[in-house]
């Protein structure tokens, strides 16, 4: 069971789980030892083959039950997680149709975000994950770098709308997407365009058999994501349907955005201060100089007002 080869393991639902703030799988620590360091066993990237679905996630390790040679491997799913690749555990026989355990294929990668500085970031501000289902855009979204996402997702998320987000899949990253509400307008247009064109526009919760989960094929959130943000997420490269559709991928805040957002929270009482101490400043070079540097700032507070609005 190399680290470059996927190994197969049969799905069981997560126990004893510490994790508040993110979904998680569970693994033996005997085999993830033997996939190297823990930079690069930080996620697993989880494949359900049968449905072509992808998604990573961070590791846990629980103790050694039983055998790990062959078939008999088992990894623990959140049930996020079951859900997003369309795959059941044995405990979910007892809910939905499934007969029995789904099995995925399993390899250790390393995180998405590569820049240092927003992984320094994502761990002192805090990030929240969640996992949602790729759908296309409709008008007037398209070629906009944003997305929609649900209302009680975008609360979630602990950000506000308008906010920047980041989504993640297994091949690519997208930084700084635009956070909207998925509004009746935008579920009425993509209603129709799946009356209209069904073999197009396709039920996710059919092609992924989620009620083999649950009887009542509850899904994770939707996004509606644009061809670009789908070509830069390589979403073509998971399926052979090409476009992206239905697979999950991972999203959170994206934490630049919100470190600017807070520092420009503070700069604009900041100018206040500076005004008001270079008029109780006697020295007129001193008077200058403050007056100056809150020019500037003011200058940089409007400059990130506005093009945070776009």
């Amino acid at each position: 069971m190399g680290r470059n080869h996927p190994s197969t393991f049969t799905v069981t639902r997560t126990n004893d789980r510490e994790a508040e703030t993110e979904y998680i799988v569970q693994i033996d620590p005997e085999i993830l030892d033997g996939w190297g360091g823990p930079s690069q066993r930080e996620f697993l990237k989880l494949r359900n083959p049968d449905k072509e679905t992808e998604i990573h996630s961070r590791v846990q390790t629980r103790p050694r039950r039983g055998s790990t040679d062959g078939p008999a491997q088992r990894i623990g799913l959140d049930f996020t997680i079951r859900t997003a690749l369309g795959v059941p555990s044995a405990d979910d026989t007892n809910y939905g149709t499934a007969t029995e355990a789904g099995r995925v294929w399993v390899k250790p990668i390393s995180n998405r975000e590569q820049r240092w500085h927003r992984r320094v970031l994502n761990s002192v501000l805090g990030v929240r994950p969640a996992a949602c289902r790729v759908r296309m855009a409709v008008f007037p979204d398209l070629e906009n770098r944003v997305c929609r996402i649900p209302a009680n997702t975008i609360e979630l998320l602990g950000i506000e709308e308008g906010d920047r987000v980041v989504v993640e899949s297994t091949r690519g990253i997208a930084r700084g997407v635009k956070a909207l509400p998925l509004d009746d307008e935008t579920r009425a247009r993509k209603r129709r365009q799946k009356n209209r064109d069904s073999q197009r526009y396709l039920d996710c919760r059919e092609r992924l058999h989620l009620e083999d989960i649950r009887k009542t094929g509850e899904d994770i959130p939707e996004i509606f994501l644009d061809h670009d943000v789908r070509q830069e997420l390589k979403l073509h490269e998971i399926s052979r349907k090409g476009n992206g559709v239905c697979q999950p991928v991972r999203v959170y805040r994206d934490s630049v955005h919100l470190f600017e957002r807070h520092l420009y929270d503070f700069t604009a009482p900041l100018t206040l201060v500076l005004v008001g101490a270079a008029l109780r400043v006697d020295n007129e070079d001193y008077q200058l100089l403050l007056f100056l540097f809150a020019g500037v700032v003011w200058a940089l507070v409007i400059f990130y007002r506005s093009k945070s609005t776009l």
